[in-house]
């Protein structure tokens, strides 16, 4: 027998609303390494993110058809993982950090400096469930 249980309700601050999230396709940005007091800047960054997104053909034709929503997910520390063991760069292209990030992303996935990962899909499904 398996139980989940979700313990934390994340904030979502709607970016592009253009009708109901039955009619339409929506989109969460998540963002990792965000502490509490960095999520203004997470706002800032998704809704630029979201503004480039739809300023681009075929989406910029297609805008009214999406939702796109920012979810504020919390790390107890602010930052991305960077392991510096990129070998497509001279490393260490940016100090070595281990930051507590909510997904525990990291640069340097696959040895490409500017490739972000995380394994933590079951942290993700939770959060995009609530």
């Amino acid at each position: 027998m398996s139980t989940l249980c979700f313990s934390q309700v994340f904030q979502t601050v709607p970016l592009l609303q253009n009708g109901s999230n039955d009619k339409r396709i929506n989109i969460a940005v998540l963002g990792d390494g965000f502490a509490t007091t960095d999520q203004n800047t997470f706002i800032t960054a998704a809704q630029n993110s979201s503004a480039y997104f739809f300023n681009k053909s075929p989406y910029s034709e297609y805008k009214n058809y999406f939702n796109v929503y920012a979810v504020k997910v919390i790390s107890a520390e602010t930052g991305m993982k960077h392991p510096g063991t990129a070998t497509d760069v001279t490393e260490p292209e940016f100090p070595v950090s281990n930051p507590d990030n909510y997904f525990g992303s990291t640069f340097d996935y696959q040895d490409i400096h500017r490739c972000i990962y995380t394994d933590n899909e079951n942290k993700i499904a939770q959060v995009l469930a609530l």
